[in-house]
C-alpha cells in the first residue's frame, strides 16, 4: 500500500509502528532557529524605532512628531520579541519529540494524546516560492483539536482560530511529508481506531 512512498528510514520506523511501539520522530532544527533569530532581529529593529525618536528629542517638544513610529516599534517588540522568540524556543525545546506515534494516537510537541479516531484525512500543502516546499496537514475533529493544541506554540494556538480543523505536522528530520503521512496511516490502520 505505502511501500513505494517509504524510504529506508521510514521503513525502519514503519516496522516499529507495526510492532506496536511508540516512536518519537525528531523535528528539524532549522525552522526553530529561523524563528528564534528572525524574532530577535525584528525585535531589535522594532526597539530601534522606539529608542531613536525618544532619545533624540524631549517628549512634548514641538518637533517630536513620531508617536506613530514609537507605537509601531512597541507593537513590533511585543509581537516579534514575545511571540517570535517564544515560538522558536518552543520548537527547539520540543524538537526531540516533535511527533510521537503511539498505539492509540499521536502527540504533537509533547502535548496530550490525540486519539486516532479524531484524525481524519492527511493532505500535503505546497508552500513557499512556486510551491516547492511541502507540509503535511492533518484534518482533526473538534474533539482532537484541544489535545493537539496543548503541544503547540503560542503563535500556533492563536493562528488556529483562523483555520480550525486543519493541523500542520512539524517538519521532521530525514523524513518527507509523504512518508510521515504514510506512517500515520500505518499506525492508524494498525490500531483499528478509525475516524468517526
Amino acid at each position: 500500500m505505502t511501500a513505494g512512498v517509504l524510504g529506508p528510514d521510514a521503513r525502519v520506523i514503519a516496522d516499529r509502528v507495526l510492532r506496536g511501539e511508540a516512536v518519537a520522530l525528531r523535528g528539524r532544527a532549522a525552522p526553530g532557529v529561523l524563528m528564534l533569530l528572525g524574532g530577535a532581529a525584528f525585535a531589535v529593529a522594532s526597539a530601534a524605532l522606539v529608542i531613536g525618536p525618544l532619545s533624540s528629542l524631549p517628549f512634548g517638544s514641538s518637533r517630536w512628531d513620531s508617536p506613530f513610529v514609537v507605537l509601531v516599534g512597541l507593537v513590533g517588540v511585543a509581537f516579534f520579541g514575545v511571540v517570535g522568540v517564544s515560538t522558536g524556543l518552543h520548537v527547539l525545546a520540543h524538537r526531540r519529540r516533535a511527533l510521537v506515534l503511539e498505539p492509540h494516537g499521536l502527540r504533537h510537541h509533547g502535548g496530550d494524546l490525540v486519539p486516532w479516531r479524531e484524525i481524519g484525512a492527511a493532505a500535503i500543502a505546497h508552500t513557499g516560492k512556486r510551491g516547492k516546499g511541502r507540509q503535511l496537514l492533518l484534518h482533526v475533529s473538534p474533539a482532537g483539536q484541544r489535545p493537539w493544541l496543548t503541544g503547540a506554540a503560542p503563535l500556533a494556538r492563536w493562528m488556529h482560530r483562523l483555520n480550525r480543523g486543519t493541523m500542520p505536522v512539524p517538519e521532521l528530520a530525514r523524513l518527507e511529508p509523504a512518508e510521515v503521512g504514510a506512517l500515520i496511516a500505518i499506525a492508524q490502520s494498525r490500531s483499528g481506531d478509525w475516524p468517526r
